[in-house]
């Protein structure tokens, strides 16, 4: 086919052959650069759902993960005062007294 043509025929016809196979080709990577972006929005909108899901999850269980800052607890007994009759250890005896008859571990204070 190109031997019927002359030499700058042969170059154009050539020429225009590979500018064929090169369209096609970028329009090969177009399509694949489009369907990677696709994939990738797919990814960020699952991700997003999944972190919504686990945030829904989270809070029905019962707050956050983060623990939770021990309640204050509120124990009846006299304030010291300082005074000679009243002992810092009378008053620790009483304060452990408390914390014994509310059933307090060492490991909830």
């Amino acid at each position: 086919m190109l031997e019927a043509l002359n030499r700058d025929a042969q170059h154009a016809t050539i020429a225009k052959i590979i500018q064929n196979e090169l369209d096609a080709e970028r329009e090969k990577v177009a399509l694949l650069h489009q369907q990677g972006s696709q994939q990738a929005e797919l990814l960020r909108e699952q991700g997003a759902q999944q972190f919504e899901l686990l945030r829904q999850q989270q809070a029905a269980a019962g707050g956050s993960m983060h623990s939770r800052r021990p309640e204050t607890l509120k124990i009846d007994i006299s304030k010291y005062r300082g005074v000679e009759e009243d002992s810092l250890l009378r008053w620790f005896v009483e304060l452990d007294d408390a914390i014994r008859a509310r059933r307090i571990d060492d490991g909830d204070l």
